[in-house]
């Protein structure tokens, strides 16, 4: 990665570091973990040459809807109110016009969207209100279709908290999960089962991890910038992927935790995706033979700690690759080697109704290659016949 690129130079400007600051990162840039979320944000800028501009205008957003700031402020507000104002340098349209409406709404989605690392929740490939958090805000309102600017005179955090992306934390299911449940159990496949103790309150590392999800039913990684998807069981290409967060740099921070609270994402889910890697990728401690034989046994044993521990790598080694290693997040590789905690309700109240449906799908998958016959455990007659 080049030092002498625009965004690499300008992360370390001192309008990204007041930026840093004011999303805070106080240590930044005497501690540059955070490098991976700013670059996240300069990549996202449209225009070069509006990078340091970008900056102060995100840290205007972030200024204007802080609680003990503007604690009634709308989204309507903002808006109307960055269109008729002639300081701001970012815009390129003249204020007034239908353009700079258009513009600052845009750009006013985006820094939203990057503040609160949900871009692809704000982002419209059409432009406009079209986008996902817009339309889910819609549907949750009893609404229908894209929202108007009328609609939007909302807080922020009534904003997020009413489109239902982030799961709430009352443990049930949202519709999205329903669906996907009721379908599974109206599937044809008469060996198609819905294990009545999906509903247990607690669940064993052990028995849901990467490892199981990959080897058992054939579950791919999904990395994502977007915290709201973080555990989702999804389907990519015909391949069943669980999207995993991709910049837990920003969860370590209590700053941060304390600044996107006022957008309405509860610290508690913020805690909950960071205390799901290690249950993820490293979900057993090593037996007494792998501290001895650590080396030689970790290639080739088939333990869930082995297997976990070459998931963890080969996933590295592809977020690495990605974009040449821009975006990789070191601290992945230390909250990923954490002890790991049983799957619990209390522990996990707003990812439990994620968690639950990959339990449930690891349950009801069939083995996906004849090698997994040797290492599953379940009974082998319901899927495979012949035998």
């Amino acid at each position: 990665m080049s030092t002498s690129s625009p965004y690499e130079k300008s992360i370390v400007s001192e309008e990204c570091i007041q930026l840093a600051s004011q999303l805070g990162f106080a240590a930044y840039p005497k501690s540059d973990a955070v490098k991976p979320y700013l670059r996240h944000i300069s990549y996202s800028c449209k225009s070069k040459q509006s990078l340091l501009h970008f900056y102060a205008l995100l840290a205007k957003v972030v200024a204007q809807f802080q609680k003990d700031v503007n604690p009634n402020k709308t989204l309507k507000e903002y808006i109307e109110e960055q269109q008729s104002c002639d300081s701001e340098p970012y815009y390129q349209h003249e204020k007034g016009t239908e353009n700079r409406k258009s513009e600052v709404t845009e750009t006013f989605f985006l820094c939203l969207g990057l503040w609160t690392m949900m871009k692809s929740n704000f982002v419209s490939p059409n432009g406009g209100l079209a986008c996902p958090i817009g339309l889910a805000y819609s549907v949750h309102t009893g609404r229908r279709g894209t929202i108007s600017h009328a609609e939007l005179d909302v807080s922020l955090n009534t904003f997020i908290g009413k489109s239902a992306l982030i799961p709430p934390s009352n443990g049930e299911l949202d519709k999205e999960y329903k669906d996907l449940a009721d379908a599974l159990k109206a599937s044809p496949d008469p060996n198609m089962q819905f294990p009545a103790d999906v509903e247990s309150l607690r669940i064993s590392a052990k028995d849901l991890n990467l490892s199981k999800l990959f080897t058992l039913a054939g579950v791919q990684v999904h990395w994502t910038d977007n915290l709201s998807r973080h555990l989702l069981l999804s389907v990519r290409s015909n391949i069943w992927s669980v999207e995993i967060f991709a910049f837990p740099c920003v969860l370590q921070e209590d700053g941060y935790r304390a600044k996107i609270q006022a957008a309405g994402v509860d610290n508690h889910y913020l805690q909950e995706i960071r205390s799901s890697y290690a249950n993820l990728f490293n979900p057993t401690v090593p037996a007494i033979p792998h501290r001895v034989f650590n080396l030689v046994l970790k290639p080739i044993c088939w333990c869930v700690y082995c297997s976990s521990s070459r998931i963890l790598r080969r996933e590295l080694v592809t977020l690495k690759k990605k974009n040449s290693g821009i975006f990789y997040d070191k601290v992945i590789e230390g909250v990923s080697s954490e002890l790991a905690k049983q799957w619990n309700h209390s522990s996990y109240q707003h990812l439990w109704p994620r968690i639950l449906l990959l339990q449930m799908h690891l349950q009801n998958a069939k083995p996906w290659s004849f090698w997994v016959l040797f290492r599953d455990r379940r009974e082998k007659l319901p899927f495979w016949t012949f035998l």
